[in-house]
This record gives structure tokens, C-alpha cells and sequence, in this order.
């Protein structure tokens, strides 16, 4: 029992020392092994750590590029705003700058306040609504009508003037050099074709371009009067240049305008020559002009253009004239603006009316349109007053590019005010010898000048401080001593001067 004892005991031992070791085993090994975990969650840790740094690191310098790129970015908006602010600044200081040279122009250019006339060489023929132009330095005129002797100051046919007023519509042309100072007129080759009046003319370097006009059949009476009766009363369509080139006149034809055409408005600017408005007549019609053709379209609503490096086009369609319809009026253009003003309406029944100032209507309305924007724009102020009629054969009427110069006209009992008929509280039954400068800058009108003659539809050219005035519908008056009839062979010079 002892030994069983003993031997359980040492069995005891054994085992309890095999546990003792094999639990110091585990124990060493789970020490190992923890070991081993907390090197290796070290490690992880460490890369962990070591990645979040890496990835820290990348986002703060992502966060750095975007904070430099939105720095740079905040910099080059702030300079272009900058910038922009700097070019909207200096646009409205140059806006002022230019404002104020304006106003300053304005202040300093003094407007045409005083004409004086002088009378100088007469013309050879008196007439009225010719082509009147100026190529280079010289004078030029072709065409027109005068109404006889009866219409003049003699009724002796030995007077020296009497041929000068044979009745009839004329194709013979005259030029004066007003480089020459004795102030002589000159033939030039005859217009070629008919002979008329109320055509149109421009002057584009040396070539004069000569349109339209009227005439009818004349019926001889006597050698020096061939009084006229009314009838084959027709416009027409025709066109020619007359270039001058080394002291030679040479004739040459153009296209046809759209429809044949009297009293209506003609400028240049550039190489085009432009027309607007006017009147149409053939012979079956019984009214003096119309406004409609045979077909029924309105004369003078379409706004016309020529380019004359291009003649082969012919006339083109430009824009619709959105004023009312009308023939004889003053058109011009200054820079890339065209004006018309003015002109007269006829009163389809005028043949019935024996009182002339019944015949035809003041136009009221006046007009600006820029070729650029194609935009038609109302004058505001009243440039007419009651009269019209000025009907200038060309568009040379502006002094210093701003300034259009309206001489004479008519006062009928109605005038035309955006197409309604009103009564013309300024009618006297006369022609006018009022001289209007109407200012396009600051759209107003000077009115106290005049003529030395009451007169209707004259010629007349503004070149640099001059006025060249030729013929024209007037009474019977003398100037400087000597006569002239209602169509007269009048020239007269004025003088601009500033006030």
C-alpha cells in the first residue's frame, strides 16, 4: 500500500511536473505568440500610422495645390475683375472724354449765323431745277426749264436778256472755274438726252451723276417763245455721268432707275449713291404727280442704292422709308447718316384747283437713317415750320458736316404730318426767302437769315464757307441793280459767317 502510495505520489509528481512544464510551455509559447501579436499589431500599427501620415501628408499637400490653384485662381479672376474694372473705367473716361469734346465741339463750333450775298456772273440760261454740281474746283449745270418772256421782266425782244428766257425744257450745259476770277461760264457738251427739269444729281471725286426729271411736249409759238401746253406730260428713268478728266467732258450712260422718277431725294456716301422718295407721271395720267405707278406701287418708299464700282447690279432694294410719301425733298447725308426733310404732297385733284397753294401739302415729318443699322429715326424738332418745297437738285446743302442749309420754299394752305391733313397756320400764298440752318448735333434750327430774294426750289451748293446759288422759281425782282424773271439766270455767292 505504502509503495502504491509512493508510487502514486511520485506518478502525482511527474504529472504534476509534466503540467508545470507543459503549462510554462504554453505559457512561454502564448507569451511568444502574444509577443508575436503585439510586434505584429505593432507593425500594422506602424504602417497604419506610417499610412496615415502618408495619406495626411498627400491630403495636405492636395488641399496645399488646391488651396494654391484656388489662390491662383482667386488672383487671376481678382486681375481680370481687376482688369475689367480698369477697361469699363477707361471706356467711361474716354465716354466723358468724348462727351465732353462734344460738348466742347458744340461750345466751340459757332453756328452760320450771318450770310451775306453778292452777286456774280449771271448764268447763260434762266431756268430752274437743274443738275447744278461741282467737279473739283468748277461749277457745273445742265438742264432745267424756263417759262418765256412773259415770266420775265421784259416784254421787248430787242432786250439783251430776252434769249436768256425762251420757253422751254433745256439739255445745254455750262461750267464756271472758280479758279478763274474773272468768274466766266463756259459751254460743256449737251446733256444726251431729253431735255428736263426736277431730276438729281450727286458729285462722286470727277464724275457728276445726273437722274430723272420731267418733261412735256412743247407747242411753238413765235421764234422766241415756245409756250407749252400740258399734255405728253411724263417723268423719266434715264441716268448719265459726266466725268472730266485732263480738260476733257466725257458723257457716258447708267443704269435705268426702278421706275421713272421727278423731284426725289439723292446722296452719296462712300461709293454709293442712294434715293428715296419723289413723284411718277405718264402721259394718261390727269394728275400732276403721283405717288403710285401704273401698277400701283408707291413711288418713293423704297429706299435705293447704287455702287457705282458696280454698275453692272444696277439700282438695289435697301430699306422701306417708314415716313410719309412725298417728292421735292432736301436729302443729304453726314458720316454714315442720311436726312430727308421736308418736301411736298400732291393733291390728287389739283388740275380743278385754280389756287396753287391748294395743289400740293407741306411734309412735316423729317427723317435720319443710318446706313450702318439700317435704323430710321424721327427728328423731334420742327426743321419745316409750315414750309417746304426747297427741293435742292443735289446734296451738297451741309456746312462743316454738320449744319444742312434750307433756302426759300412755299407755304401751301395744308401740310402733311405723319399722313394726316393738317391746316398750315403759317400759309401766306408766297414764296419764301428764309434761309433755315438746321444744327444736327444739337437738333435745332437757326432761322434768322435771309435772302435777297423770295424763292422757290433754287440750286444751291455749300462748299467750305460759300453758298453757290443758281436760277430758282421767284417773282420778278432785281438784285445788285440788275433784273431777273421768275426763272431766272441769277448767281449769286454768300459769304458764311460766324457769330
Amino acid at each position: 500500500m505504502a509503495k502504491k502510495a509512493k508510487r502514486r505520489k511520485v506518478v502525482t509528481a511527474k504529472k504534476a511536473k509534466r503540467r508545470k512544464v507543459v503549462t510554462a510551455k504554453k505559457a512561454k509559447k502564448r507569451k511568444i505568440v502574444a509577443a508575436k501579436k503585439a510586434k505584429k499589431r505593432k507593425r500594422v500599427a506602424a504602417k497604419k500610422a506610417k499610412k496615415r501620415k502618408i495619406v495626411a501628408a498627400k491630403k495636405a499637400k492636395k488641399r496645399k495645390i488646391v488651396a494654391a490653384k484656388k489662390a491662383k485662381k482667386k488672383k487671376i479672376v481678382a486681375a481680370k475683375k481687376a482688369k475689367k474694372r480698369k477697361i469699363v473705367a477707361a471706356k467711361k473716361a474716354k465716354k466723358r472724354k468724348v462727351v465732353a469734346a462734344k460738348k466742347a465741339k458744340r461750345r466751340k463750333v459757332v453756328a452760320p449765323k450771318k450770310i451775306t450775298w453778292k452777286k456774280s456772273t449771271s448764268i447763260p440760261l434762266a431756268i430752274e431745277e437743274t443738275f447744278f454740281g461741282m467737279i473739283e474746283n468748277k461749277l457745273v449745270f445742265l438742264c432745267g426749264f424756263n417759262g418765256g418772256i412773259a415770266n420775265s421782266f421784259t416784254g421787248n425782244d430787242m432786250d439783251t436778256k430776252v434769249k436768256k428766257y425762251i420757253r422751254g425744257f433745256k439739255n445745254e450745259g455750262y461750267y464756271l472755274d472758280l479758279n478763274n476770277i474773272t468768274h466766266t461760264w463756259d459751254s460743256i457738251p449737251n446733256f444726251p438726252s431729253t431735255g428736263r427739269q426736277g431730276g438729281r444729281t450727286v458729285c462722286i471725286d470727277n464724275t457728276m451723276y445726273c437722274y430723272g426729271g420731267f418733261v412735256y411736249t412743247p407747242v411753238k409759238i413765235g421764234p422766241l417763245t415756245n409756250y407749252k401746253k400740258k399734255n405728253a406730260f411724263r417723268t423719266l428713268q434715264d441716268g448719265y455721268a459726266l466725268n472730266y478728266t485732263d480738260n476733257q467732258w466725257i458723257w457716258t450712260e447708267l443704269p435705268n432707275l426702278p421706275a421713272s422718277m421727278s423731284g426725289f431725294g439723292m446722296t452719296k456716301i462712300n461709293n454709293y449713291i442712294y434715293i428715296c422718295c419723289g413723284a411718277h407721271r405718264e402721259p394718261h395720267y390727269k394728275s400732276h404727280n403721283l405717288m403710285v405707278n401704273n401698277e400701283n406701287t408707291e413711288i418713293g418708299r423704297i429706299l435705293y442704292r447704287l455702287d457705282i464700282n458696280n454698275l453692272d447690279k444696277g439700282w438695289q432694294e435697301y430699306d422701306t422709308f417708314p415716313g410719309t410719301l412725298r417728292f421735292n425733298p432736301a436729302m443729304t447725308s453726314i458720316g454714315d447718316d442720311i436726312y430727308i426733310i421736308g418736301g411736298i404732297y400732291p393733291n390728287q385733284s389739283w388740275i380743278s384747283r385754280k389756287d396753287i397753294s391748294e395743289r400740293y401739302y407741306n411734309i412735316n415729318d423729317n427723317w435720319k437713317y443710318n446706313t450702318v443699322t439700317k435704323k430710321w429715326s424721327l427728328i423731334k424738332t420742327n426743321i419745316c415750320n409750315g414750309l417746304s418745297n426747297w427741293g435742292p437738285c443735289n446734296d451738297e446743302i451741309v456746312y462743316k458736316d454738320r449744319y444742312i442749309i434750307l433756302i426759300g420754299g412755299y407755304s401751301y394752305r395744308y401740310f402733311m404730318n405723319k399722313n394726316k391733313l393738317v391746316e398750315n397756320s403759317m400759309y401766306n400764298g408766297e414764296f419764301s426767302n428764309r434761309i433755315i440752318i438746321y444744327d444736327t448735333v444739337t437738333d435745332t434750327c437757326y432761322n434768322d437769315n435771309t435772302l435777297f430774294c423770295t424763292i422757290n426750289a433754287p440750286d444751291f451748293i455749300v462748299r467750305d464757307n460759300k453758298i453757290y446759288l443758281i436760277g430758282g422759281e421767284s417773282v420778278k425782282y432785281t438784285f445788285e441793280g440788275e433784273y431777273f424773271g421768275k426763272h431766272s439766270d441769277v448767281f449769286a455767292i454768300g459769304e458764311i459767317e460766324e457769330l
